[in-house]
């Protein structure tokens, strides 16, 4: 019995992948702006940084109470329980504390010049697309591994710009291995939605899309509060805490859940059942 999907068109999946790839550019492009423009939109407003960082916020809780909501439009909510929830909003949160704030970072701690920045944000860019290029590699042998290894590393490099943030080095190599490791979290997450709702992809996106936005509001006002009532030094140390909280909730879903290809498998079992009943 031959059970295999459909062949692929290659024209159509390239226009698709390169569709889905400008989308990701324009919607992480917007996200981050307020964070690179940070520092100079700061003294142009006549307001503290960590008000304008409150920006990222409220873009945020526009996505989050919007993404669900339109795609429940066009598709009834699936029954099958989804990812990581928990993990994705934790770990999202850690990261957006110093995205957010990074410029003031580099300015304020590690000492560099506005004129600087460009430069430092498109290296942490560039590590960003190889983290992404390397994790595309190991998504599909090892989901479980990228996504662990990823947050790993990313507690690494927030510890390591909290200790070494002060040396212009070591912001820099800090900085560009935060840029590397973050990269690897979101089609990490997107890729373990599929594999948990493979028959709802387009509503547990949109939940997705929910936490990863309330992850980021949450962040860009956690990074605010330090930033107003402690110090921007302290940014990055308490993303790392949160970070490591979401390690080991990743690491209680996969000791006490059912593994997610197992789920996606018997999805697929189902899908293929009902396509021979019909």
């Amino acid at each position: 019995m031959n059970t295999a999907g459909p062949a692929v068109d290659p024209r159509r999946a390239t226009v698709i992948l390169v569709a889905l790839a400008a989308s990701t550019f324009l919607f992480v492009t917007l996200e981050s702006l307020p964070a690179g423009l940070l520092t100079l939109m700061a003294p142009d407003l006549g307001r503290p940084t960590s008000q304008i960082g409150l920006l990222v916020t409220a873009y945020a809780l526009v996505v989050l109470v919007s993404s669900v909501p339109l795609a429940h439009v066009t598709r009834a909510l699936p029954r099958r329980f989804v990812f990581l929830m928990v993990t994705t909003v934790l770990v999202v949160t850690g990261a957006f504390g110093v995205i957010t704030f990074v410029t003031q970072y580099l300015i304020n701690v590690a000492g560099f010049s506005q004129a600087d920045l460009p430069p430092l944000l498109l290296l942490q860019g560039g590590a960003g697309v190889v983290g992404a290029l390397v994790v595309g590699r190991f998504l599909d042998r090892r989901p479980v591994g990228a996504f662990l290894v990823g947050v790993c590393v990313l507690v690494v490099a927030l510890v390591g710009l909290w200790a070494f943030g002060g040396s212009p080095v070591g912001a820099v190599a800090c900085l560009t291995l935060f840029g590397f490791a973050f990269s690897t979290v979101p089609p990490v997450l997107s890729h373990r939605v599929l594999l948990a709702a493979p028959r709802g992809t387009n509503m547990g996106q949109a939940v997705s899309s929910s936490l990863f936005n309330l992850g980021i509001a949450a962040g860009s006002g956690l990074g605010a509060v330090l930033v107003s009532v402690v110090d921007v030094r302290a940014v990055p140390l308490v993303s790392a805490a949160v970070v490591l909280l979401a390690l080991l909730v990743a690491l209680a879903e996969e000791r006490w859940c059912a593994p997610l290809d197992s789920v996606a498998r018997k999805a697929v079992d189902e899908v293929v059942g009902e396509e021979i009943a019909a």
